[in-house]
């Protein structure tokens, strides 16, 4: 079991720039191999998957970075 933690920054304002590159990249996986979201609430979301029979958790932590 892996996981996966793609940083970014919540919100429309950085939604397709360089700050969000990890959220883009956890998009992309959770799209191509159908992942569905397991938890979320104000602070994160969670995703639980699997790619070539590994299970995997992603992660998108909502905090803002600087």
């Amino acid at each position: 079991m892996y996981l996966l933690c793609g940083l970014g920054n919540p919100g429309n304002r950085y939604q397709h720039t360089r700050h969000n590159i990890g959220f883009m990249v956890l998009d992309k996986l959770i799209s191509k191999y159908n992942i569905k979201k397991y938890k979320s609430d104000k602070t994160k979301e969670v995703y639980k998957g699997s790619v070539s029979d590994t299970s995997l958790f992603l992660l998108k932590p909502l905090n803002y970075m600087n």
